[in-house]
């Protein structure tokens, strides 16, 4: 759902990965704006990541609840908005053989272009661990088309890096726009 003040977007999705793994995810993420005329406003955002994993032998349960805030950039003519900003991310993954917490700070980019019925958005956020020796690198590309005034198409790839796993997922889909 989008509105000039706020975005809000939810994938939920259940896979079977190689070696018989299922796999369901969920993906959340609202986003609230400052004023949607202006060149140069604010951006305030949470969300919420889930994934189950079930190999063999395993139950890996990965959450990371975020915030950030940040400064919009806006490039009308050309369709363009930049939005740098920071964050902060409560990671938890449970396995059968342990668990681990993982807060981390967030130093991200997201960029949109838009183009009469063409959307493309691209996140990057560097995730800084605060518990663990590693850091994190995650990118999300979306891709959205509209068919008609109310119906159309996205296509959603996310690579994310984690203390135990490093998901890469690829999601296609219908969207309605209201």
């Amino acid at each position: 759902m989008a509105h000039p003040r706020f975005a809000v977007n939810d994938f939920l999705f259940f896979t079977e990965a190689s070696g018989d793994t299922d796999v369901m995810g969920n993906f959340f993420h609202a986003n609230f704006y400052g004023d949607p005329d202006a060149a140069v406003t604010w951006n305030i955002g949470a969300g919420h990541l889930y994934h189950r994993i079930e190999p063999q032998n395993e139950d890996i349960e990965i959450s990371v609840s975020m915030a950030k805030v940040g400064t919009v950039f806006r490039l009308k003519p050309w369709g363009l908005t930049f939005n740098p900003y920071i964050g902060y991310a409560w990671e938890r993954i449970d396995t059968l053989h342990g668990d681990t917490d993982n807060d981390s700070y967030l130093y991200g980019l997201t960029v949109d272009w838009r183009w009469r019925m063409v959307g493309l958005n691209v996140k990057y956020h560097y995730q800084d661990s605060q518990e663990l020796d590693d850091d994190f690198n995650n990118v999300h590309v979306r891709l959205t088309a509209g068919i008609t005034r109310h119906w159309g198409a996205a296509l959603r790839f996310d690579y994310m890096e984690h203390a135990t796993t490093d998901d890469t997922s690829v999601l296609l889909g219908p969207v309605y726009v209201f």
